[in-house]
């Protein structure tokens, strides 16, 4: 029967020789804006189902109104939509947060051949995308369908490893099945387990796949025990409306147990509760900087222990303007576990000349594999601090110089002297000019100064792309906003506000990002700064 069936498909695809190939799939690009439309399966035999996908990706915590579509109606003599579903992911790329939405149609062909999708228009973060035909094969000839063994509709559910350390990340798993022969009147509701003696957390992503006649939907949560004993996983429900039937149907999953170890005794000093894997990186930018410049350090923790627990670092370096650190966490999954990232980073202000040394971070974390309790530390990072510049810099003549004079003629050696000197002059007392300017600006953030520079040297506009960059980077720190360099200030205040920033707050916000589109001198421009750098404090 599986020779015939490949002889069939193979007389069904003979016929659709001479045209053009299939083009499944598509990829649109708008600078950090990806659209992505495909079919998971584009060739698919009378009676299939096509799996439509759009997928977005975008940096930044999008919202559902970030993405507007709809179906073109003329695809209604070609398929028919069964259902939809959509889902949302979050991750960490370069240090930005980024998010990718995704909507799945389930869509039932009405015809034989070739099935065109074309007209689909979508609007992402305001960036319009016209989305080029795709399209997919409907045989002739139908594959015998491959019987679901058991009821139309179950669930199960599992959890791994049964036996943990308190504090380790134990993975529960609710697997949904339906038969992919029979349809439902409404997307199932679900209801997720108790877990008394745990900490939890969703898992960003729930994982589809067809197998044994049943499209199954997996749903998993990260539980942390914490205390030790019998600890019990409550039942999970699943409700669904089967069409035809006459009402909904309840399914429940069984109660599961943990047996939860206590840790061994006694714990290391420092010790913070983080019980699986740890890693740790620092990263120190500028390597060097002139006094009362500002560098960044920027401390990342990641791995499956759950850092939530970790409290940021003390770091008091002497002769140093240490900022509050900012702290950030995302997860993911990483090879069936929650894999957690956490960001901490300060901002420095070195007050003398030498050599700063950002310390080692440590640490303690107990290994489960290993049954022992570890540490994980960064290494030292050296920083050269300039002298801050207040005269032109000295041309000192040494062994080269006197060399060279040996070789040329007087009067050329004076000559290149003289230019040399010109040059680094001219240089050193521009550099000295601009460091004593931007001194004199009435705030502290180094790139606000670089802004007015930019207004003194370059004018209003250069000013005002200058001040909502810096803006827009505060802005998405504080609250995942992302804003674009020409959003009108009502959009400005209505997102921050959808991200429950008070309404006065976000007021104070789109007034002073209207503003930054008017200053036409430097006295309105240095007052201005003052209020832009109060925005990050308000929100």
């Amino acid at each position: 029967m599986v020779a015939l069936w490949g002889l069939v498909g193979l007389f069904a695809l003979s016929a659709l020789n001479g045209a053009p190939a299939v083009r499944s799939s598509v990829t649109l690009r708008k600078e950090a804006i990806t659209v992505r439309v495909f079919l998971q399966e584009p060739t698919i035999p009378l009676g299939g189902i096509f799996i439509f996908r759009v997928q977005v990706t975008a940096p930044g915590d999008l919202m559902g109104n970030a993405v507007q579509f709809a179906l073109p109606e003329a695809w209604a003599d070609r398929v028919i939509q069964l259902n939809y579903t959509s889902e949302k992911q979050t991750f960490e790329r370069g240090g930005r947060l980024w998010s990718t939405l995704t909507y799945t149609y389930r869509l039932a062909p009405l015809k034989v051949g070739r099935i065109r999708f074309d007209g689909l228009q979508i609007t992402a973060l305001r960036e319009k995308f016209l989305v080029p035909p795709i399209e997919g094969v409907v045989l002739s000839a139908t594959a015998p369908e491959e019987a679901p063994l058991g009821p139309p509709v179950k669930v199960t559910a599992t959890v791994n490893p049964r036996r943990a350390f308190v504090g380790e990340q134990v993975v529960y798993t609710m697997r949904y099945a339906i038969a992919t022969s029979v349809s439902v009147t409404r997307n199932p509701t679900y209801e997720p387990p108790s877990a008394e003696g745990f900490r939890t957390e969703e898992f960003p992503q729930i994982h589809r796949e067809w197998k044994g006649g049943y499209e199954i939907q997996e749903v998993r949560l990260a539980l942390f025990p914490l205390r030790a004993g019998n600890l019990q996983v409550g039942s999970a429900k699943v409700r669904v409306r089967l069409e035809g039937a006459a009402g909904e149907e309840e399914l429940s999953t069984p109660t599961l147990s943990v047996v939860a170890q206590p840790l061994p005794q006694p714990v290391p000093a420092g010790f913070q509760n983080l019980v699986g894997q740890v890693k740790a990186v620092v990263q120190v930018v500028p390597d060097r900087l002139p006094v009362g410049e500002t560098l960044t350090v920027r401390l990342r923790l990641e791995g499956t222990a759950d850092l939530h627990n970790a409290e940021p670092p003390r770091l008091q370096l002497p002769d140093v303007r240490v900022g509050l650190p900012r702290d950030q966490i995302t997860a993911e999954e990483r090879e069936g576990q929650l894999w957690f990232r956490r960001t901490f980073e300060w901002r420095l202000v070195p007050l003398r000349a030498g050599t700063l040394t950002v310390p080692s971070f440590a640490f303690p974390y107990f290994d489960p594999q290993l049954r022992r309790y570890r540490t994980v530390a960064t290494k030292p990072v050296k920083v050269t601090v300039l002298p801050s510049p207040t005269q032109p810099i000295a041309l000192r003549q040494g062994e080269p110089v006197r060399a060279m004079e040996q070789r040329l003629p007087l009067f050329a050696l004076i000559g290149a002297l003289l230019l040399v000197g010109l040059v680094v002059g001219w240089a050193g007392w521009r550099y000295w000019q601009r460091s004593r300017w931007l001194a004199s600006v009435p705030v502290d953030d180094p790139q606000l100064r670089q802004a007015v520079w930019a207004f003194r040297e370059q004018g209003s506009e250069a000013f005002r792309r200058a001040v909502r960059a810096w803006l827009r980077e505060q802005i998405f720190q504080r609250t995942g906003v992302l804003l674009a360099p020409n959003d009108p200030p009502e959009r400005v205040q209505q997102l921050l506000q959808s991200k429950g920033v008070s309404e006065a707050a976000a007021r104070f916000a789109r007034e002073v990002w209207e503003r930054t589109a008017t200053a036409q001198s430097l006295d309105e421009a240095l007052p201005l700064l003052q209020q832009v750098a109060e925005v990050p404090r308000r929100l």
